[in-house]
């Protein structure tokens, strides 16, 4: 999670292709680790999605940091699996997956004309003064993100 977040603050600006993605990721984690004076050589542990560019066993991240610290164990990133599980159980219950499909079209279709949002909002603020509800996209992979869009519109 916290080289996640240093990831998106690293800022990719080269245009990367299937093959350039991989060394890019990897060195950036390298340079990461150099920059906050954790050496290599203790890292014990590292997980990922899995995504081929991460967990690739042939030219994945996975096998670049491998080659780096051996001792370093991959494991599957659990919460990405929790999530999974969880997006898989949603959908599986008809009334909670129609409801987030109707918030999803909400939310899709006011969010894509300012002329729309306004006349949301408007609406909203007429039936409840006290709490206005706001429209949040759902993120398609993060239940966590679609429980801050489930609860922004209740």
């Amino acid at each position: 999670m916290l080289l996640e977040r240093v990831f998106a603050n690293q800022g990719l600006n080269r245009r990367l292709t299937s093959e350039t993605i991989k060394p890019a990721l990897s060195d950036i984690m390298c340079d990461v680790f150099m920059r906050f004076a954790l050496p290599t050589s203790v890292l014990r542990g590292h997980c990922y999605d899995g995504a081929s560019n991460m967990s690739g066993s042939v030219q994945g991240v996975r096998t670049r940091i491998q080659l780096i610290q051996p001792k370093a164990l991959y494991v599957h990133c659990f919460a990405h699996s929790l999530n999974l599980s969880v997006q898989d159980a949603v959908r599986s219950i008809p009334l909670v997956r129609d409801v987030m499909q109707c918030l999803c079209d909400l939310a899709t279709t006011a969010h894509g004309s300012a002329k729309r949002f306004d006349a949301f909002k408007t609406v909203a603020s007429g039936v409840e003064i006290d709490n206005p509800v706001s429209l949040r996209l759902l993120c398609p992979t993060r239940w966590t993100v679609r429980f801050a869009a489930v609860d922004a519109a209740l």
